[in-house]
């Protein structure tokens, strides 16, 4: 039979994935009898480290790393890709405090952008923080910002209100809103942070509790319950599923049946609101957004007390 002699060269490859140390390798060639793709191919010189025939196959298992004997011989040099380093976020410092004067512009904009189109078409919310500061019944000990580093990514607003007693008594209580969350920090637990900050303080504060309007299904997370466990409905003598309230001691609410009546606040001079509006950027108002649906599915949900 004819003998036929072979030889072989390493294909042109930019890849090098091996990288062998001949100081330490021995030229065992155990690498190339595990390599699951058979790249590798032992030297014809005895005792010099294996040739990487195939480079482009390799699929960076490791397996021959782990089987070589000398430690520090064979080493695996990843692509370029494979070796991105992620470079950590910034970590994030939230802090608290009071709303001052040069927050005021800001904390109008971010709440135009956290309520726009959410409950309907456009918003007013932003509005309604611009004259809250300057009615009777705003409490700025309460007006709270939060910050994420030094960015305002959120607020809380709260005003005195009432409840109209059967028992033909007034009993005071807090009501906040809007609360505001910049929609980048949202479902970020930035919300209840200032929620369970400002009841904190207003119980210090000596408040009895804090009645609100809103989703059950996000403010029941916060400790709220419906207002008709304590015999109290809206303004209407209505039970309503978004009229929530939170007792601030234990009792506070009892023996408090009767009707919420919220700030006269609520009841905005619309007649402002285009000139105050127009100094904003202009904003697409959308129609039939889930969220849209939602609030009127909750506001709508109403029976006689």
């Amino acid at each position: 039979m004819e003998k036929l002699d072979f030889t072989a060269s390493v294909l042109p490859c930019s890849a090098r994935p091996l990288i062998f140390d001949e100081n330490k390798c021995i030229g065992c060639n155990r690498c190339a009898a595990v390599c699951q793709v058979d790249i590798l191919i032992p030297n014809p010189v005895k005792g010099r480290p294996p040739v990487v025939l195939y480079p482009g196959e390799c699929y960076y298992c490791g397996s021959c790393v782990m089987e070589c004997p000398s430690k520090g011989a064979l080493r695996l040099e990843h692509p370029l890709m494979n070796q991105a380093k992620f470079v950590p976020l910034k970590e994030s410092r939230r802090t608290l405090r009071e709303e001052a004067p040069p927050d005021y512009e800001t904390v109008e904009r971010i709440t135009r952008e956290a309520f726009w189109n959410k409950h309907e078409p456009g918003c007013c919310e932003h509005y309604l923080v611009h004259q809250m500061r300057a009615h009777k019944d705003f409490v700025r000990e309460l007006d709270t910002v939060a910050l994420d580093n030094e960015t305002i990514a959120g607020n809380i607003m709260y005003t005195r209100a009432k409840i109209a007693g059967d028992d033909g008594r007034d009993y005071e209580v807090l009501c906040f809103g809007p609360l505001t969350v910049l929609p980048g920090y949202q479902n970020k637990g930035i919300g209840r942070m200032l929620v369970e900050y400002t009841k904190e303080k207003a119980a210090a504060m000596g408040f009895r509790a804090i009645l609100i309007c809103g989703d059950p299904c996000y403010y029941s997370r916060l400790g709220f319950v419906p207002a008709e466990n304590f015999g109290i409905g809206n303004d209407q003598d209505m039970y309503a599923d978004a009229l929530q309230a939170l007792e601030l001691y234990d009792g506070a609410l009892c023996g408090c049946a009767g009707r919420f009546v919220e700030s006269e606040v609520f009841d905005m001079d619309m007649s402002g609101f285009e000139a105050y509006d127009s100094h904003f950027p202009q904003k697409d108002k959308k129609t039939g957004l889930p969220s849209q649906k939602r609030f009127l599915e909750v506001a709508g949900s109403r029976r006689p007390r």
